[in-house]
C-alpha cells in the first residue's frame, strides 16, 4: 500500500511541473518575474540602486505614455539555448503592452565571465520590430555597453543602453536611416543596380550562345546559321529579361543580408541600402509577374498553332522540353522593352 502511495505521488508532482520549466531543455528556471513596479533583476549586482530606479523611471514614464515597457535583467547562466531561454522569459514575463506587443529585454548572460559565451542578449515584441531592427540592437550594445565595460562600468553601460533607447522610441522614427539621404544618388544607384548587373549578364549570355551556335553550325558544307539567332542584339534581347531577374535576387539577397547585420556594413550604406531595397523589390516583382504573362500567352499561343491533323497523337501535340526552352526564350525577347505583450521573435546576441 505505502509504494503505491508513493509511486502515485511521483506522478503526482510530475503532473503539476508547469509545462514550460520541462520544456526548458537543460536551461535553468525562469526567474520571478519583479513586482512593485520594478523592471531590474539584477543578480550580478552590476546596478547600484540609483541606476536601477534610473531605469525603472524612464520605464515607468515609457509606460504610463503607452510607449512601450523595457525590462533589464543580468544573470550568471542563461542556459546553452540562449536565445529560446530570453524568448521563454519575455513570454513568461509579459514585456510589453498586450495590444501593441512593445516590450524589450535586455539580458546579460555572464557565464562566469568565459569570453566565449557571455553576452548580451535582446528581444523585441512584434510593434518594435520596424522601429528597433536586430541590427540596430546590435549596434547600440557596440556603442553603449561595450566601451563602459571594458572601462570597468557595467551598470552604466546598461542605463546608457535604456536612455538611448528611450530616446529613439519616444522620436518615434527608423534610426538605421539617421544618416542624410542624397536622393539624386540614391536614384542613381536604384537605376545602376536594377539595368547594369542585367545587362552585363545578358551579354555575357548572349555572347556564350553565339559562340555555341558558331560551334554547331562550322561543322558541314550545307549547314544554315540562322541569322536571328547569331545576331548579337537578338541574342542579348532573349536573355535580359531573365539576367535582370536572376541579378536583382542576388542583389536583394546581399543587400538583406547587410540589414540583418550578417555584413559589417557602415551606418551611411545602411541609410542608402533601406531606402533602395523597396524599390529594386518592387522592380523585381514587376519583371516575375510580367515573365509569367508572357510565359502563359506564349503557351496558349502556341497550344493553337498545332495542327489539326487526326494522325497527331496527344503525346505529338504535348509540349516538349525543347518548345519549353524556346518559349522562354521568345518570352525573354518580349520583356526586352524593359500587456500582455508577445515576442516577435526577433533580436540580437552581441558577444562582449
Amino acid at each position: 500500500m505505502n509504494r503505491s502511495w508513493i509511486v502515485f505521488g511521483i506522478f503526482l508532482i510530475l503532473f503539476l511541473v508547469p509545462s514550460h520549466v520541462l520544456a526548458q531543455e537543460g536551461n535553468p528556471p525562469i526567474p520571478p518575474v519583479p513586482t512593485g513596479g520594478n523592471v531590474v533583476l539584477d543578480t550580478l549586482d552590476w546596478l547600484t540602486p540609483s541606476q536601477e530606479s534610473e531605469i525603472n523611471t524612464i520605464n515607468q514614464k515609457l509606460d504610463q505614455d503607452g510607449i512601450a515597457q523595457i525590462a533589464v535583467v543580468t544573470l550568471d547562466d542563461c542556459g546553452e539555448d540562449k536565445q529560446k531561454f530570453r524568448n521563454e522569459l519575455f513570454r513568461t514575463w509579459g514585456i510589453g503592452h498586450a495590444d501593441d506587443n512593445d516590450g524589450l529585454l535586455i539580458m546579460v548572460c555572464w557565464h562566469g565571465g568565459d569570453q566565449s559565451r557571455r553576452s548580451i542578449e535582446q528581444e523585441t515584441g512584434y510593434g518594435l520590430e520596424a522601429t528597433l531592427p536586430d541590427i540596430l540592437t546590435g549596434r547600440i550594445v557596440d556603442e553603449e555597453f561595450i566601451p563602459a565595460f571594458q572601462s570597468n562600468r557595467p551598470g552604466d553601460g546598461l542605463v546608457a543602453m535604456v536612455k538611448r533607447y528611450d530616446d529613439i522610441l519616444r522620436k518615434d522614427i527608423t534610426p538605421v536611416i539617421t544618416t542624410p539621404l542624397d536622393k539624386n544618388l540614391a536614384f542613381l544607384i536604384i537605376v545602376f543596380l536594377g539595368t547594369v548587373p542585367g545587362a552585363v549578364l545578358g551579354i555575357a549570355y548572349s555572347v556564350v550562345s553565339r559562340i555555341n551556335n558558331g560551334l554547331e553550325n562550322s561543322g558541314g558544307a550545307g549547314a544554315v546559321i540562322d541569322d536571328k539567332q547569331t545576331s548579337g542584339v537578338i541574342s542579348y534581347l532573349h536573355s535580359f529579361a531573365l539576367a535582370e531577374f536572376i541579378s536583382l535576387i542576388l542583389i536583394l539577397g546581399m543587400i538583406f543580408a547587410g540589414l540583418q547585420g550578417i555584413f559589417n556594413l557602415p551606418p551611411s550604406v545602411q541609410a542608402y541600402a533601406v531606402y533602395i531595397f523597396p524599390f529594386l523589390a518592387v522592380w523585381c516583382i514587376i519583371l516575375i509577374l510580367f515573365y509569367v504573362s508572357q510565359f502563359f500567352r506564349h503557351v496558349r499561343q502556341d497550344a493553337w498553332d498545332f495542327p489539326n491533323d487526326s494522325r497527331e497523337s496527344s503525346s505529338e501535340r504535348s509540349i516538349s522540353g525543347t518548345d519549353l526552352l524556346n518559349i522562354l526564350s521568345d518570352i525573354a525577347r518580349d520583356t526586352s522593352s524593359f500587456d500582455d505583450g508577445d515576442s516577435g521573435g526577433g533580436g540580437s546576441s552581441k558577444k562582449f
